[in-house]
């Protein structure tokens, strides 16, 4: 069960929360939960499935791909109150390549399952539209 900081917490780091119904705004709050990565810790990498939207508290985070020979690239990083939409790939159809993502501090981030998010994506133009945006914005 979320905290009320949580939930003021989705509120305010999600663009499109004023365009989900009150009835999609408590399903999220129902699939949503608070997560906790060590330093270090691999929280996400394509072949493992779909991890879902992460929404940062505290901590960093690095997304990365690996080159041809094994070297990493770094995309970019994620810091305190920003949003992680590659974990959740799945929900973007046109994202066809593999990303890992680490921990590069102890790190807690609100987690929105994946299943639940791809559908209120189908279903919501807005939540659809921040998804995409989100990821063009990051490269």
């Amino acid at each position: 069960m979320l905290l009320q900081e949580h939930m003021e917490f989705l509120q305010q780091s999600l663009p499109f929360w004023p365009h989900v119904t009150p009835e999609e705004q408590a399903e999220m709050y129902a699939h949503t939960a608070m997560i906790s990565f060590p330093k270090g810790k691999t929280i996400h990498q394509t072949q493992d499935g779909c991890s879902g939207l992460l929404l940062i508290c505290q901590g960093q985070l690095r997304t990365y791909m690996l080159s041809e020979n094994g070297k990493e690239i770094t995309l970019y990083r994620l810091y305190e109150k920003d949003v992680c939409i590659l974990s959740a790939a799945c929900v973007l159809d046109s994202i066809t390549f593999d990303v890992a993502i680490d921990a590069e501090q102890d790190t807690q981030a609100l987690q929105i399952d994946a299943a639940f998010f791809h559908t209120l994506a189908d279903q919501n133009i807005y939540v659809k539209c921040f998804s995409y945006e989100l990821a063009t914005t990051r490269f």
